[in-house]
């Protein structure tokens, strides 16, 4: 092999080249953080095409920030991030050697999905993010509750694992989201009424869940709720009267509703004191 030259030979290939075997470790790891976006992509993805089914649109999913903010004529040139349905930002670095990424933060209450650190203004700004190599910087607007799953090897895998919520309260402390859920697999759900919807709204300490549409017999769980903005750390959390592990990062102020194995095919409430 040529020094320098890139590896093509698989493994036994990586054995001769250090280069190579370095290049090889950074993808695994860059696959490995990436792949933790099916959280919040996949659920957020239909839930959008089925809202845009049901009214006889045709959208993709994602959206330039100018068309979701006409109102703010800062973000009509801005071309490096994005919107994925009107809840998730995303700001990827996409120069070699970049070291940070400047991101337009639209006016609002916003949240780092990784870091957890809170971003309100009355006004639009410019945030400074660093460009790590395996973090795409994703921000959730406030108002928003995102559904996802932990990611698996396949899309069939990510649905038998429980639901994880991102919770993302606005200035009222309010917030709300839907999932919209079928079999995964069959051809006109919608049109055969074979789907269901949960609905997920936030109100202060109080978050509750509801399966407001019937149509799908899928066992469906919900694992872990993650609540960014809770700006003190509570002493109890309960789920309809029994207690609930938690985690509360007292720097970021996100709280994180641990191990709830809580079926979702009836209604429950959970509170935070």
């Amino acid at each position: 092999m040529l020094p320098g030259a890139p590896c093509w030979g698989g493994t036994r290939c990586c054995r001769i080249s250090t280069r190579c075997s370095t290049e090889v470790t950074q993808s695994a790891r860059l696959s490995r953080g990436l792949s933790s976006l099916t959280m919040a992509i996949f659920c957020p993805a239909a839930k959008i095409n089925s809202q845009e089914y049901r009214i006889g649109q045709k959208k993709t999913n994602y959206q330039k920030n100018a068309l979701a903010f006409p109102e703010d004529p800062n973000t009509y040139s801005i071309d490096e991030q994005f919107l994925w349905g009107p809840s998730l930002m995303f700001s990827p670095a996409l120069y070699p050697n970049q070291t940070e990424v400047n991101v337009y933060i639209p006016a609002g209450v916003w949240y780092d999905v990784d870091r957890g650190t809170a971003y309100s203004a009355t006004s639009g700004r410019y945030q400074a993010f660093p460009a790590t190599f395996n973090v795409v910087n994703t921000l959730i607007r406030g108002g928003s509750i995102v559904p996802g799953h932990k990611p698996a090897l396949t899309t069939t895998e990510s649905r038998q694992n429980p639901f994880v919520l991102l919770v993302a309260p606005d200035r009222k402390g309010t917030a709300r989201g839907h999932l919209f859920w079928d079999d995964g697999d069959s051809i006109n759900t919608i049109e055969d009424d074979k789907y269901n919807i949960y609905e997920f709204l936030l109100v202060k300490d109080l978050l509750i869940i509801s399966r407001t549409k019937r149509g799908n017999a899928d066992n469906v769980t919900l694992g872990r709720v993650r609540v960014f903005g809770v700006s003190t750390g509570p002493t109890n959390v309960s789920l309809e009267g029994r207690s609930v592990k938690f985690d509360y990062n007292e720097t970021t102020e996100v709280l994180t509703l641990l191990d709830l194995d809580q079926p979702m095919d009836e209604d429950f409430a959970v509170t935070w004191t």
